[in-house]
Parts: C-alpha cells; structure tokens; sequence
C-alpha cells in the first residue's frame, strides 16, 4: 500500500499465492544492502522467504525450515528471526 498516492487503499502490487506464504507472517527483517530493497519474512507455514521491494510478485528465495538439514523432516513453523551481516550465511 502507498497511501501517499491516489487511491492508496488498495495494494500496489500481489505475489501469486502459490509462492507465497498461507499462514500470518510473524516477523519481517530488513536486509542492509546497497539499494535498500531486500526483506526476509518468516510464519508459521515453516518457510522463510526473501524478497525485493521493487518486485514483489514472487519471493527471490525461499528456505523451508526443517528439523532435517537434508529435508524431509518435520516444517517448523518460525516466529522471529535475526540476522546478523557479519556472517551472511546464519539466520
């Protein structure tokens, strides 16, 4: 939503719901990068996915968060995250 404009109570802009989450979104972080435009959103659906503000149609990257590092375990379903830039790889 973008209030600022006309008409700003409808959304700009939907991801297809096949790629997107089906449960509440607990939490979203925003990703220190140089444009400024990357989030991550983690629910209890057990997926944790990345996006880019300026195209929100469908997340660059999803994680299933697994009891199992090789999948197939049992999803976990997330309700807060970190994320620390200095060790890009660990949430």
């Amino acid at each position: 939503y973008d209030l600022r404009r006309q008409g700003g109570g409808s959304p700009l802009e939907t991801s297809v719901i096949e790629k997107s989450h089906h449960d509440p979104i607990y939490d979203v972080f925003w990703i220190s990068s140089k444009t400024g435009n990357q989030c991550a959103s983690v629910s209890t659906d057990g997926q944790m996915l990345w996006w880019d503000t300026r195209r929100l149609g469908e997340p660059v990257d999803s994680l299933v968060l697994d009891s199992d590092a090789k999948g197939g375990g049992m999803v976990l379903g997330g309700s807060s995250m970190e994320y620390n830039k200095e060790i890009p790889t660990r949430y």
